[in-house]
């Protein structure tokens, strides 16, 4: 399992806009064609391909540590 880490920018703002998920893949070309719903604390909101994010980088997971750490995600997607 890959933990996977997007930041996006937010364009009222300009703050950072975490998105963290779980895949079993570390594909990181599906998920730049996934679209991503976003909101900023400013009350921002936007739906941006993952292409579009600053950064994205992976992690892998052993799932003994999703089940402990599982409030850090976001989602969790196959």
């Amino acid at each position: 399992m890959y933990a996977h880490k997007l930041i996006f920018k937010c364009e009222a703002c300009k703050s950072e806009v975490a998105l963290s998920l779980v895949r079993f893949e570390n594909n990181l070309e599906d998920l730049d064609a996934t679209t991503f719903d976003l909101e900023c604390s400013c009350g921002w909101q936007s739906k941006l391909f993952g292409f579009q994010a600053k950064k994205h980088w992976t992690e892998l997971v052993s799932k003994d540590h999703l089940i402990l750490d599982k409030r850090l995600f976001n989602n969790v997607a196959s």
